[in-house]
């Protein structure tokens, strides 16, 4: 009986280990798990993919692994999957084309650039720990 029952939490927890995060933009999905946009040292630029196990996929626990993100100038229209980076505390996305930005979730967001986009509005009233902000030419 503590075998399966123990069974049946290893399978529970490993699935809900490898969920994966819906990323439909295409370009944000090929930035986050092809190029360089993980700012692991926190000197401003990217060092690292986001897909730690290089599956193609960005799974919650890579996202939550994920404290500063740079995907700046990837012709991106959508950051949907952005609400699953809960630890994210610097995000730098200016130079896209980005039309709505939900963040409302990332409350350890500390710095967020996202300037040159098509926003027309966003809420950063759930963001309490944003100290710096960059956004301009909101349409």
């Amino acid at each position: 009986m503590k075998s399966s029952l123990f069974l049946l939490f290893l399978i529970f927890f490993l699935s809900a280990e490898s969920q994966i995060v819906n990323i439909p933009d295409a370009n944000f999905k090929n930035a986050l798990v092809n190029e360089n946009v993980v700012d692991i040292d926190g000197n401003g630029s990217g060092d690292a993919d986001a897909d730690l196990n290089n599956d193609g996929e960005i799974q919650i626990s890579e996202a939550l692994a994920v404290l500063r993100l740079i995907v700046e100038n990837r012709n991106i229209a959508s950051l949907v999957g952005i609400e699953e980076f809960l630890n994210l505390q610097k995000l730098r996305c200016e130079k896209n084309q980005i039309q709505s930005l939900e963040i409302t979730n990332l409350t350890q967001l500390e710095q967020l650039t996202c300037e040159d986009n098509q926003l027309s509005a966003l809420d950063i009233t759930q963001n309490s720990n944003l100290a710096w902000l960059k956004c301009r030419t909101i349409k």
